[in-house]
């Protein structure tokens, strides 16, 4: 993740086009996370995990053998499916897992451990990815990284899935048969809810602006204060280990201050941030770039808690974290779009002030509009 952006523009590519191959990705979530979270429910979360380590194998291959658009998009495209198979699947396979155990409630626990120690993997690949590339080419680390994609399929074959059979009237079991059916069901169920379309319009924001950074800015903002490239793995080990830090005191974080005030903190650390990264232009800026990490920990463990809660069928679970993250990830698709036009007609900095502003809009209005739990 620290490299690519710089792997792209070595491989002769500019922000825009580097900007077209991300939207693409996210784009084809349009496409892939419906269909791929139903599949998750109907086929299995193991195998679907399974099938996306695989996919993700292959993208990683064709990437080093691309040295033009259309290569490393058709790699995007991979990576977009391998990802979508993975979205959502994960967060469903933990919670059923838990409620086999009856032990749902210690999710957000869990969870929050669970993202610490994906953080910890990301500042290890930091520290290798710095390694690699101050002493050899930046593509060796998308070789090393599809040796860890054959490590994780062994670790995912190793899984044992035991999905929970809630008890209910099943109501819509007929309509449930097809897929179609499946879908529509899931969707009823998350516009019923407004606290559901709530949440899922708030993580689309978080998501945005996480990913405004780790995507699309945080690279050529390094570039612009003239780093090293060795020094893009290391700024991403601050900030996986901080975001770890944070992460596995999630659950912590949020009795001190109340879930109202944790909602707030998180999107809050990411306007001040991109908002000192646009006006400052000393390594000082450094600075606000970790304060992200305070979001980036945080994120995922309190709002896919609170998300989980208010699913009630099990069985669509999966397709309803698929829907959550096609709302998300969409959203980002037309941003990266715009980010990458910025970055190439008018700077990093006034793409860090555009981030700030809509990290500030987006938050008033969710606030101005919140439901009443």
């Amino acid at each position: 993740m620290p490299f690519y952006i710089v792997f792209m523009y070595e491989r002769g590519l500019n922000f825009t086009e580097i900007a077209i191959t991300q939207s693409v990705y996210y784009f084809l979530f349009l496409i892939f996370e419906l269909p791929t979270g139903i599949l998750a429910d109907k086929i299995g979360r193991k195998n679907t995990i399974i099938l996306g380590v695989i996919t993700k194998f292959t993208a990683l291959i064709i990437s080093v053998f691309s040295f033009s658009l259309i290569p490393f998009i058709f790699a995007e495209i991979l990576f977009s499916l391998a990802r979508a198979l993975e979205s959502g699947t994960g967060s469903a396979f933990l919670y059923d897992s838990l409620l086999y155990v009856k032990q749902e409630n210690n999710y957000k626990k869990i969870q929050g451990k669970a993202y610490s120690m994906h953080l910890i993997g990301n500042t290890l690949g930091g520290i290798f990815g710095a390694l690699i590339a101050y002493f050899s080419a930046i593509s060796n680390i998308y070789i090393l990284s599809a040796f860890m994609a054959i490590g994780a399929f062994f670790v995912a074959i190793s899984f044992k899935e035991k999905i929970p059979q809630p008890e209910y009237a099943d109501i819509l079991s007929q309509e449930l048969k097809t897929c179609s059916g499946h879908l529509f069901s899931s969707i009823k169920d998350v516009i019923k809810s407004r606290l559901i379309i709530w949440i899922i319009l708030y993580s689309s924001l978080v998501f945005v602006l996480i990913r405004a950074n780790l995507i699309s800015l945080q690279q050529p903002f390094l570039l612009f204060l003239l780093m090293p490239k060795f020094i893009f793995g290391l700024v991403d080990i601050v900030i996986s280990l901080g975001g770890a830090l944070f992460s596995y005191f999630a659950e912590s974080i949020e009795k001190y201050f109340g879930f109202g005030k944790t909602l707030i903190l998180i999107p809050c650390t990411l306007f001040i941030s991109f908002l000192g990264m646009g006006i400052f232009q000393s390594k000082f800026a450094l600075l606000f770039l970790f304060l992200q990490m305070i979001a980036v920990g945080i994120n995922v463990p309190i709002i896919r808690d609170f998300l989980q809660k208010q699913i009630k069928d099990s069985r669509k679970r999966a397709t309803i974290l698929s829907i959550e993250s096609l709302i998300a990830r969409g959203s980002f698709a037309f941003f990266a779009l715009l980010l990458g036009f910025i970055l190439d007609n008018y700077g990093v900095q006034n793409a860090c002030l555009l981030t700030a502003g809509l990290a500030s809009m987006g938050m008033f209005l969710l606030f101005l509009f919140r439901p009443v739990r």
